[in-house]
């Protein structure tokens, strides 16, 4: 009996039917763990990419509007909500939306979000959620100078409406630069009424960023050109 048991035992040990079976299934699950894995992930990047642009968005949105710092912060609030809308694979995130100052003047400011995206097959492992984190700042150059020339066409086709529309324009384009930089000593305008020429001096003729015909001699040649038709 002892020898059946003995040539039963080697059979066993020597049949390979069913291994593939066997080893497929063993290797099954960490598979499946990987796959999962990775889906996660990939959902935990698109939020962090997500976040990313709407927290540039934000810091902006924020240093372009005008206003106090908390209206501006509503604008900012709202320009990120609408480029990260809720449920797109994260239920929550907070928002931080700071000033950057130095020596007590804002010159820019700072945006940070942080959230996490619940996991599948990850939460099997003890990791039920993902979080990520985005940072955006932007400056506001309040201590740059802008220098601007407004070049208005004072034609004929720009007589009655047009005309005082483009006054219009022109007046509050100048006081929105005014309320960004908070200082009107910071902004030079300059106002050039087109009509058919502008004289930019003879000094600027052969500038590079110039480009008209030879319409003129020296006056010398007018006058040699005069006095031979005289003759």
């Amino acid at each position: 009996m002892f020898s059946k048991f003995r040539q039963m035992s080697t059979r066993f040990q020597r049949d390979e039917r069913g291994a593939v079976a066997i080893i497929f299934g063993l290797a099954l699950l960490p598979m499946m763990g990987l796959t999962g894995a990775a889906v996660d992930y990939n959902r935990a990047s698109l939020a962090r990419t997500a976040a990313n642009v709407a927290a540039d968005s934000a810091a902006l949105a924020t240093v372009k509007a005008t206003g106090t710092f908390e209206q501006r912060k509503l604008v900012g609030q709202k320009v990120l909500e609408a480029n990260m809308p809720l449920g797109n694979g994260y239920e929550s995130y907070a928002v931080n939306i700071e000033q950057i100052l130095k020596d007590g003047v804002e010159t820019g400011v700072k945006v940070k979000i942080t959230g996490e995206i619940n996991t599948s097959m990850l939460s099997i492992v003890g990791m039920p959620v993902i979080k990520f984190t985005s940072e955006a700042e932007a400056t506001n150059g309040q201590n740059e100078l802008i220098d601007v020339v407004f070049v208005l066409d004072t034609t004929d086709s720009m007589q009655g409406n047009r005309l005082a529309t483009l006054k219009s324009a022109t007046t509050a384009l100048i006081q929105d630069f005014e309320a960004r930089r908070g200082n009107v000593d910071q902004i030079r305008a300059a106002i050039v009424p087109f009509a058919q020429y502008v004289n930019i001096g003879m000094s600027n003729r052969n500038q590079p960023w110039l480009d008209v015909p030879a319409d003129y001699r020296p006056i010398r040649a007018i006058r040699t050109a005069a006095a031979r038709s005289m003759v």
